[in-house]
């Protein structure tokens, strides 16, 4: 198990998800299904920090058809953490995820750091931290 999933504040309504290495497919998808039951059990739109800092995550097709069907509803604005020097291949990824899996890479911002995801957050969609 190459990730960590937890509650980023207290009103629920942010998850952090962090690969760490060596993560792979599987903690990709593995992060997917843990979160999917962490929105389903609260009503109000949950936004997601997916940190990919620490490693490169190319998801393919499948994977993409994978996510999409584990997306609920309430899954609302996603900042993913990547490297400065990968937000290009990182568009690549995304565009990939709009024409097969659009639900799932719906609302994504990119973001340098966690810190940087979280004030995204905060302007974007007004999510409160202590």
């Amino acid at each position: 198990m190459a990730h960590r999933i937890a509650w980023d504040n207290q009103d629920q309504t942010v998850i952090v998800q962090q690969h760490v290495p060596p993560s792979s497919k599987d903690d990709l998808l593995q992060l997917a299904e843990k979160s999917a039951e962490m929105l389903k059990s609260v009503t109000h739109t949950v936004h997601l920090i997916v940190d990919e800092s620490m490693v490169r995550m190319m998801p393919n097709t499948a994977d993409f058809r994978h996510l999409e069907k584990v997306v609920p509803p309430n899954q609302g604005t996603v900042v993913v953490v990547v490297a400065k020097k990968d937000v290009s291949y990182k568009m690549v990824t995304q565009n990939l995820g709009k024409m097969v899996a659009p639900r799932s890479v719906n609302h994504t911002h990119f973001a340098s750091s966690i810190d940087e995801a979280r004030a995204i957050l905060q302007r974007e969609v007004s999510v409160q931290y202590p």
